[in-house]
């Protein structure tokens, strides 16, 4: 968790994140933030671009600053790779996201898997099958 902490402390200190606006517990038990943009849909991956309305980002550390931009509770859709390519030196691969995700008790994802990486795609829906009850769904098509 103290990753997740310097991580946070790093955007608002960069003005990225306006702590007093969004709502966190960094503890863990309960992860949203604020935003003014509903419906935003990201698209993460290194190669393919993103398909019209969506939000592209290659790394994973680029993939977090935007979902605390953005705040989750305004993102309708993730639809990811899982292999970060030359960009799986800025936060590793794209499992990566969910990992924090799952560790900050983030709530009411959908996820979309357009991986090519079999293994790496089911080492996404693990994370997504144990965070059911938190209303993580993966889709079928985005």
């Amino acid at each position: 968790m103290d990753e997740n902490i310097q991580f946070w402390a790093k955007l608002v200190e960069s003005g990225q994140l306006d702590l007093d606006e969004a709502e966190k517990d960094i503890g863990g038990e309960k992860y949203e933030m604020s935003g003014e943009m509903p419906g935003k849909k990201l698209w993460i991956d290194d190669i393919r671009p993103a398909p019209e309305g969506f939000h592209w980002v290659k790394s994973t550390n680029e993939a977090k600053q935007y979902i605390l931009k953005t705040g989750l509770k305004n993102i309708v859709l993730i639809d990811t790779d899982h292999d970060a390519g030359d960009f799986q030196k800025d936060g590793g691969d794209y499992v990566k996201i969910f990992d924090w995700l799952d560790e900050v008790g983030a709530f009411n994802l959908t996820i979309h898997i357009h991986s090519a990486n079999p293994v790496g795609a089911n080492n996404i829906r693990s994370i997504i099958s144990r965070n059911k009850e938190n209303g993580w769904a993966e889709v079928k098509n985005s």
